[in-house]
């Protein structure tokens, strides 16, 4: 059962507490220890389905159901991963302050997945402290116990931007899809530039001249801060296709 938040800034009943957001290296403290129980099961699932008898398809499903289960299941059912409960984090849908969906576990934890570190740039930047895989299916990540940390571990709501600084924004599925394109479009360049000036042998062998493993590194750094820049900007309604406009009841 969800603890009795204050939840959607609403006034607070009787015995209920404000909602805490946690500081962000607290989220990647989480997601990196997610990352290493996460394979390390799936890999263990992988050496014990032999000596269960699971051969090719079978082994390969009990990989995926290890998986499956300490991810979208617990997620779903508990309110968290191991190391959401271990750090005392809950994920919970933002519009009832309940559990989240299997389905929408699901899709969170594919999304996380693609996008890795990268997911939690928009964290800085969205009014609920939201990873763009929590922006997609509509979760929030809060502290079970804010009461019981510091103040400076616990963040609040930020201020609407909108009203802020007098700018309508794109609906944030436009914003993310063009930051998608945008990430797309860039790794397309990357890829383009990298098989016009890096040879078969470094790409393919590994065998590189010192020249294509400075590029190699060059093409490296332009790829992370194009994403970084690309979800920064995506998200401040800056980039073609997603931009934002000035409030005309502002602007008069």
């Amino acid at each position: 059962m969800c603890p009795t938040w204050n939840w959607q800034g609403k006034e607070p009943a009787a015995g209920s507490r404000r909602i805490g957001y946690p500081r962000i290296s607290r989220r990647l403290q989480a997601l990196l220890i997610d990352g290493l129980i996460v394979p390390i099961s799936a890999i263990g699932a992988l050496v014990l389905a032999p000596q269960l008898g699971l051969q090719g398809g079978y082994a390969a499903g009990t990989a995926a159901l290890a998986v499956f289960m300490l991810e979208p299941f617990l997620i779903s059912v508990t309110g968290g991963t191991l190391a959401h409960h271990l750090l005392g984090l809950r994920v919970v849908n933002r519009r009832s302050g309940g559990n989240i969906t299997i389905f929408a576990a699901g899709v969170r934890f594919l999304a996380k997945t693609l996008l890795g570190l990268f997911s939690l740039a928009s964290i800085l930047l969205t009014k609920q402290h939201q990873a763009i895989h929590d922006v997609l299916v509509g979760s929030l990540v809060v502290l079970k116990h804010p009461e019981q940390l510091p103040a400076y571990e616990v963040l609040g709501e930020r201020r609407v931007e909108q009203q802020e600084h007098g700018y309508l924004y794109p609906s944030r599925a436009r914003r993310i899809l063009m930051i998608i394109i945008s990430n797309v479009l860039g790794l397309l360049a990357i890829a383009l530039v990298s098989a016009s000036l890096i040879s078969e042998r470094c790409s393919v062998s590994g065998r590189c001249s010192s020249a294509e493993d400075a590029l190699n590194a060059v093409l490296s750094v332009l790829w992370i801060a194009g994403v970084v820049a690309s979800i920064v900007l995506g998200w401040q309604g800056r980039l073609i296709g997603s931009r934002r406009r000035v409030n005309p009841e502002k602007a008069a």
